[in-house]
């Protein structure tokens, strides 16, 4: 056979050899850069909301949790069960809207800081904050999401059986008090604004602030609420 055409077949399977090679090198990049542009560009999921109703406001810790479980248990289960990580402070241990915790009452989802506070080991009382904040122009919108959750959240109360009992309150716009369950349990509204004050006591409707509805559970707790005459 022709020397020169051996060369050329043997320079042909070289070139075939280093295309496949470049091929291979070539897909397996591009299945990389897919990869990664698939990490970078899809969005992240966030936690699912926990769906809650009043009773489970009102007797259990952050809405899910047993409030017969140690201050250990309630971190460890809370983590395990639910992917959430309470942080501590010198009021309790907290779980914030930064930590995936959001809470789903009938479809209404505002913001919600949750507390429990701790006793010789065993929860002395827990506590829901609800946000309803608002720009400069939008309180009168705040003002109605706030009415809707309070209404609704009010309503279920009666009709699971806490009857709650009104208060006064300088500061509130309402204070009500009541028990379910041996548990003492308290909702107060309140309104805070931002540089909206004028004047002595006077709410300058066009400033930012928010609405807060605070509620507080104590657990075991009856006596104390029998002890508070109704006003």
């Amino acid at each position: 056979m022709n020397t020169n055409f051996l060369r050329y077949l043997r320079i042909l399977a070289v070139a075939l050899a280093a295309a496949a090679a470049l091929s291979a090198f070539a897909s397996d990049a591009e299945a990389q850069a897919d990869s990664i542009a698939a990490t970078v560009d899809s969005p992240v999921v966030a936690p699912m909301a926990k769906e809650v109703t009043a009773r489970d406001f009102v007797t259990k810790v952050y809405g899910i949790l047993d409030p017969s479980l140690s201050e250990a248990e309630t971190c460890e289960t809370a983590r395990r069960i639910h992917g959430l990580q309470p942080k501590a402070d010198e009021m309790g241990l907290w779980l914030e809207k930064a930590d995936g915790y959001q809470l789903n009452y009938y479809g209404m989802q505002p913001e919600c800081s949750a507390m429990a506070h701790f006793e010789n080991d065993a929860v002395e009382d827990f506590a829901f904050f609800f946000l309803f904040p608002f720009d400069e122009g939008e309180r009168d919108s705040a003002n109605a999401r706030q009415a809707e959750f309070c209404g609704n959240l009010l309503q279920e109360m009666q009709d699971i059986g806490l009857v709650m009992n009104l208060y006064s309150d300088p500061v509130a716009l309402f204070n009500a008090k009541g028990t379910y369950a041996d548990n003492y349990v308290e909702v107060r509204l309140l309104e805070e604004q931002g540089t909206g004050v004028q004047g002595q006591g006077t709410r300058d409707k066009g400033q930012d602030g928010r609405f807060v509805l605070l509620l507080r559970v104590e657990p075991n707790a009856v006596s104390l609420a029998d002890n508070l005459p109704a006003e």
